[in-house]
């Protein structure tokens, strides 16, 4: 992509693309990096994890509601008895 990323940043960005698709998943994220404590990686990580959280929580709900939920659009024009094939 043409973009420099130094190791350290890397690292950052990896746990970060892991706690956006699963909030929560400081173990996860823990193990990846190498931590020897899940407080470091809890410390480090957790201060946006409300947001993952109710961003997470908003995408279940979606996909929840497009389950029971017809898309929005034109319905159907009611035919007239004398219009029917």
């Amino acid at each position: 992509a043409g973009i420099e990323v130094s190791p350290h940043k890397f690292r950052h960005l990896a746990a970060k693309i892991l706690l956006d698709d699963s909030p929560g998943a400081f173990e996860l994220v823990k193990q990846l990096l190498g931590h020897e404590n899940l407080k470091t990686t809890a410390n480090f990580y957790a201060g946006i994890d409300t947001r993952r959280a109710a961003r997470h929580h908003h995408r279940l709900l979606q996909r929840e509601t497009e389950k029971v939920t017809p898309p929005l659009g034109r319905l159907p024009r009611k035919r007239k008895a004398d219009q029917r094939d």
